[in-house]
């Protein structure tokens, strides 16, 4: 499992990389060249090969010590492909109900309970740890998009509907 998500790391540092190129190089806009307030039209692909480069390093990086020899032999612990896919799975729903509840419960309220409850999934069970992790990532993608990019996150129809945004 550890070769193939090194691999899957590499692939997506190779792809994110020739995303960022393309943007430099080869993209050309007709219309118009500033969208989302701010952002030029080539941003948004280059934000996402940015990501894209970003998950491949932590994979590579999380991927190297797996290589080493296993020591986990007669622990009873279950097997890495088994941690790996109920992990995986559980993340895959977290996002899941996060996109459908973003809207609704706004970017702050929503992004805390996602990093809250990724941080538990993670292993982290020290609350304050979690509440200052959850603190300071949730601010730092607010000032990124509001500030850096000039994109206005939702504000969530709830809390419109109860007149508190």
């Amino acid at each position: 499992m550890a070769r193939r998500d090194l691999i899957a790391g590499l692939v997506a540092i190779i792809f994110g990389a020739w995303i960022v190129y393309d943007t430099f190089t080869s993209f050309t806009v007709q219309v118009s060249s500033h969208i989302g307030g701010g952002i030029d039209a080539g941003g948004y692909p280059r934000l996402l090969g940015l990501l894209s480069i970003g998950i491949g390093v932590l994979l590579v990086l999380a991927n190297l010590r797996a290589l080493a020899p296993a020591t986990r032999a007669g622990t009873g612990e279950p097997s890495e492909g088994t941690e790996s896919f109920r992990a995986a799975a559980v993340a895959f729903g977290v996002f899941v109900a996060y996109v459908a509840l973003l809207p609704h419960l706004g970017y702050f309220v929503a992004t805390a309970a996602v990093v809250s409850v990724l941080l538990w999934l993670t292993g982290e069970r020290r609350p304050t740890v979690i509440a200052v992790w959850t603190v300071a990532i949730v601010a730092t993608f607010f000032i990124a998009f509001r500030y850096g990019a000039t994109i206005l996150l939702p504000s969530g129809s709830l809390w419109r509907s109860l007149g508190v945004a």
